[in-house]
């Protein structure tokens, strides 16, 4: 993105300190952030516009899916972001894996929350990735959706679409590859997803460990119990 521009230090707050937190973010990756942010802050004021984090940092065009991504963070301001909600939103979207993604996508179109997409939301949804230009194959897509019997698109059929058809959310994943790419780089994501995998599967792992550490523990201090007469036993008449 250019040379160091000169001032002040990122901008510490809550936000960024829990996204240190759950990135697992060093100091330099906060100054590589701040780097980016900062290009497109004009006037030094530490808010940058969302029209600014399109046309300028990813390089892609504004819509409203793009929108929806801010909608993770609840920013303040429908039009600008400060660096915390910059960071919040890009290190959120950039560490979607492909389920995360999709489960985002089917979020943000099913305005109920009900577990199910009405077909005029997908074709909606089709229409804004797609620029309203939608191929023959996208339209042949369509045709082959497996929906409940009101007609509408439960997630476990939205998943399969995506495997089946992966031209139709294509978009999608060329919207946050375009994100890594601009802002510290795809292979950096891709460590960075990998680093996160790895230490939640081995956090999961050391819980469950523990879990059945204690579970045993309890049973030994039981039987121990048992024995020395401590703990009465339930006797059943024959």
């Amino acid at each position: 993105m250019g040379n160091k521009i000169p001032g002040p230090p990122p901008p510490s707050g809550e936000r960024v300190a829990r996204c240190k937190e759950l990135f697992m973010l060093t100091n330099e990756n906060i100054e590589a952030l701040w780097e980016v942010f900062k290009q497109f802050d004009l006037k030094r004021e530490g808010l940058i516009s969302r029209q600014a984090f399109f046309e300028g940092i990813i390089q892609e065009e504004r819509n409203e899916f793009g929108n929806a991504i801010f909608t993770l963070v609840d920013p303040e301001d429908e039009e600008t972001l400060e660096f915390g909600e910059f960071v919040q939103a890009v290190c959120t979207f950039c560490c979607f894996c492909v389920t995360d993604m999709l489960k985002f996508c089917f979020m943000v179109y099913d305005k109920d929350r009900s577990g199910l997409m009405e077909i005029e939301e997908l074709h909606h949804f089709i229409k804004v990735l797609h620029s309203s230009n939608v191929t023959n194959n996208i339209q042949g897509a369509m045709s082959h959706l497996q929906l409940d019997e009101h007609g509408r698109l439960p997630f476990d059929s939205f998943k399969i679409m995506n495997k089946n058809f992966p031209q139709v959310l294509y978009p999608v994943f060329r919207l946050q590859q375009s994100t890594q790419r601009a802002i510290l780089g795809n292979k950096w994501w891709k460590n960075k997803v990998n680093e996160l995998g790895f230490w939640r599967e081995n956090r999961e792992h050391m819980e469950e460990m523990e879990r059945i550490k204690e579970t045993k523990r309890k049973e030994r201090q039981r039987n121990a119990q048992i024995r020395k007469g401590t703990i009465p036993i339930r006797s059943f008449d024959v």
